[in-house]
């Protein structure tokens, strides 16, 4: 091989190193600031207060619980579609068994039913145990009718009653922080167990 043809082939090696290391060093840097960018969940208002009745016949009142991180949900306990209330009392059966006996300690899981003449205290400690809750952590709550509905007002729920005894409704859950504040709300039932786990431990 020629002198030209050794300094060349030098050359282009040098510059493809060159080109390798530079991509490397962009690829590292935006890693870092993808990590350094990420928003920590934000404060969307300050949670409305309620005072409801559990599944042992025990008033609740949601700002008695700061200090916990609560997760809460709406449902009633009769509807059958599978991809709704049911799917959300499964996704909280999965929080309660993934979240680590400390986090436990630290959350309090509410599910509260907007079907209060049905879900009656009995009711709802009936549906708790058909599902496998800790009602340590995770209580059911009922109340009078004029309470559930300014809790539903409260949180944007949505809920009518048919002829036929079934709701529609809004599919909602609420994740709120230590100090009473809302930092994320869950529509549908697409959101993911292990999501909710992650922003659980987030917002600690």
């Amino acid at each position: 091989m020629s002198e030209n043809g050794k300094k060349g082939g030098t050359i282009a090696f040098v510059v493809v190193a060159i080109l390798v290391v530079l991509s490397l060093v962009s690829a590292y840097v935006l890693l870092n600031q993808n990590d350094e960018n990420e928003e920590e969940l934000p404060v969307i208002r300050k949670a409305s207060d309620f005072t409801l009745i559990n599944q042992d016949n025990e008033s609740v009142t949601l700002s008695e619980l700061q200090g916990k991180t609560v997760f809460m949900c709406f449902i009633y306990t009769r509807c059958e579609m599978p991809m709704m209330c049911p799917r959300t009392t499964q996704n909280f059966r999965t929080i309660q068994d993934i979240l680590s006996e400390n986090a436990r300690k630290e959350t309090s899981l509410i599910t509260i039913t907007f079907d209060p003449d049905y879900d009656t205290p009995e009711k709802l400690r009936e549906y708790g145990e058909a599902h496998g809750a800790n009602f340590t952590s995770w209580q059911f709550l009922t109340g009078d009718n004029e309470s559930i509905g300014k809790v539903m007002g409260d949180y944007n729920v949505y809920y009518n009653k048919t002829e036929n005894e079934t709701y529609h409704h809004t599919m909602l859950a609420v994740l709120i922080d230590k100090d009473g504040y809302v930092r994320k709300e869950y529509f549908g039932f697409i959101w993911k167990a292990e999501t909710v786990k992650a922003d659980i431990i987030e917002v600690m």
